[in-house]
């Protein structure tokens, strides 16, 4: 699944008119500030819903949307994805079919912009990887029911954030961080109170 041009999420988004510069932007520095996917920031900003987001994602890759809370996966399946591997990218393997002699392994994600971690699944399983779209709440619920029940999945492991904030003081910080970065201004702050 190697592709020479790398696909930003942030840049489709843009020019299908779904988010404007600010929102990207915002959702940008939120991403660095906590850690965690674009998509997944703009949602927690409120820029977009995640139905619309996963629509948008089905129509642009021409993707199924799949429902893994409704299906069973063979254990042999599920077996093909490393556990560290489907945590890591949030990627949840539900299928494998040979086509025209060729085998195919369908991956849940809610990220097909995503090429590296496709092309790694491609890697360690010898296998041709077929992306389908899912929520990523379903996909952590079903990395949990087939792999481990007791996992702890956070937004991003791999990023350090601050402990102990609540969400509204988390929020404070990075309109801080927005309004010092000048990615923000007085007058944008004041059209989003109410």
């Amino acid at each position: 699944m190697a592709v020479a041009k790398k696909l930003r999420l942030g840049e489709m988004l843009l020019k299908a008119g779904i988010i404007h510069e600010f929102q990207l932007n915002s959702a940008l520095s939120f991403q660095r500030q906590l850690g965690g996917r674009l998509g997944a920031s703009l949602i927690r900003l409120g820029y977009l819903d995640e139905e619309t987001l996963l629509n948008f994602l089905a129509d642009q890759f021409t993707l199924t949307q799949i429902d893994l809370d409704n299906l069973t996966i063979d254990p042999n399946v599920v077996a093909l994805v490393p556990k560290a591997k489907a945590l890591a990218h949030s990627m949840m393997p539900f299928g494998r079919k040979t086509v025209g002699g060729i085998d195919h392994l369908f991956v849940a994600t809610s990220d097909p912009t995503n090429l590296s971690a496709l092309d790694e699944l491609t890697s360690i399983t010898g296998l041709q990887i077929r992306p389908a779209i899912a929520p990523e709440e379903m996909i952590i619920r079903a990395i949990k029911r087939y792999y481990d029940p007791n996992i702890k999945v956070g937004a991003a492991p791999a990023v350090s954030r601050p402990t102990g904030l609540s969400t509204d003081e988390k929020l404070k910080r990075l309109v801080k961080l927005l309004l010092e970065k000048k990615i923000l201004d007085k007058h944008d702050l004041e059209q989003f109170k109410g």
